[in-house]
């Protein structure tokens, strides 16, 4: 790929991601820090590729879309919008706006060099040589589902995508940048799309031909993709609530828990009970992830199952007092006992502080100390564990 590229940004940590690409030759990139400056420097040199910011300081993306193609013939370039846009309404709005297609910043310099070359090889495939395979494939750390959604839906492609992910193979068919149908085992449609979503790797594989197959997706693509970007949403929402896919959770009081927890929990109790990480049950479970997630956290909110990597701390508080035993229970009561008396203590020197001097700066010092003692103590689920290790002795 031979092509001219300009990038109209002025985030310095933006251009710092294109600075890492390397384009090996195959491009000559300028840079321009307004919309301004972009349309007078295309007056005069040329560009096959124009990456834009949706906060320059002198047009919104849609009003540079607009004027770019009222005084440049669009087909002459391909424009794709750098976005910061943290809600989904706003992206699709962004999307939207006749872009070609769109990325998230700060950009990964693999996924702009996998798009940019899609791009150029759909609209020149004359110059791929006779042996070239219409399609790309990636990593899904690199390049999510949901952009690779996106970027086949606003070019107009026709195809299938084939997902790989510890094992389980999935399968979306699109035809002129429609979702057609989508596949996972016995999972079709929504179902089957909902629970690839969260797929955080894997690999994928997308193939530009045709089929001959009966739409299943009866609703729009548009609308599927917002409803995708929810998913998202959520997903990332809730897996900033454990501390990894590897963690592993103890059910607490195992036979009194038919009369109290709800249905959906007790189905998922001969997975936890096998001692599997995280990323195992939510594969193996009867409901979509997000549906699990939201069921486990429940759960250990009600205090009917701990994470198991909480035991090493129990077994660190006897290491760091020099006996190398786990602590008894008497010795657990006393420890959880002194953490509370000292977070007591340090809330009323608080109160006592921001009485005498009501400045917010010595506030936000006072809790940014708090704060850090509490980091050095247990965290809340951390005590949650110890008082049910001492319930059940």
């Amino acid at each position: 790929m031979k092509a001219d590229i300009l990038v109209v940004e002025n985030r310095s940590e933006v251009l710092g991601g294109f600075q890492q690409i390397s384009w090996n030759g195959d491009a000559r990139v300028e840079i321009c820090s307004s919309a301004r400056e972009a349309f007078s420097y295309l007056k005069d040199y040329p560009a096959d590729f124009v990456y834009f910011g949706n906060r320059l300081p002198d047009l919104k993306p849609g009003e540079f879309v607009a004027e770019f193609s009222s005084r440049f013939d669009r087909n002459r370039f391909f424009l794709v919008l750098l976005s910061d846009a943290q809600l989904w309404k706003e992206r699709v709005e962004e999307i939207l706006s006749g872009i070609d297609d769109y990325l998230l910043v700060p950009v990964e310099p693999e996924e702009v060099l996998v798009k940019a070359r899609l791009l150029y090889a759909e609209r020149f495939p004359e110059e791929q040589g006779a042996d070239f395979v219409r399609g790309f494939a990636g990593d899904l750390k690199e390049m999510g589902l949901w952009q690779v959604l996106q970027t086949l839906h606003l070019g107009k492609k026709t195809g299938i995508i084939y997902l790989r992910h510890n094992g389980r193979d999935g399968r979306i068919y699109f035809q002129e940048g429609e979702i057609w149908e989508v596949e996972l085992g016995a999972l079709r449609g929504w179902a089957a799309l909902e629970r690839m979503l969260t797929w955080e790797d894997g690999f994928f594989r997308v193939r530009f031909e045709n089929f001959e197959r009966r739409k299943e997706m009866e609703e729009s693509t548009d609308r599927l993709l917002l409803k995708a970007s929810e998913v998202l949403e959520e997903w990332k929402q809730l897996r900033r609530k454990v501390k990894s896919m590897e963690t592993q959770f103890e059910v607490f009081q195992q036979e009194r828990l038919p009369q109290h927890a709800n249905e959906p929990f007790l189905k998922l109790m001969p997975l936890l009970t096998r001692g599997w990480p995280l990323r195992k049950i939510l594969e193996h479970s009867p409901f979509p992830e997000i549906e699990t997630m939201r069921i486990l956290l429940e759960a250990r909110e009600k205090g009917w199952i701990g994470e198991v990597v909480e035991k090493s701390m129990i077994s660190g508080l006897a290491a760091s007092s020099g006996s190398g035993k786990v602590p008894t229970s008497a010795e657990l009561s006393l420890i959880i006992r002194e953490m509370v008396d000292g977070l007591v203590r340090q809330k009323s020197r608080a109160q006592q502080v921001v009485e005498e001097s009501p400045e917010l700066q010595h506030l936000a010092r006072l809790e940014e100390e708090v704060f850090a003692l509490r980091q050095k103590l247990l965290s809340r689920s951390d005590l949650q564990y110890l008082k049910r290790k001492l319930l059940e002795e």
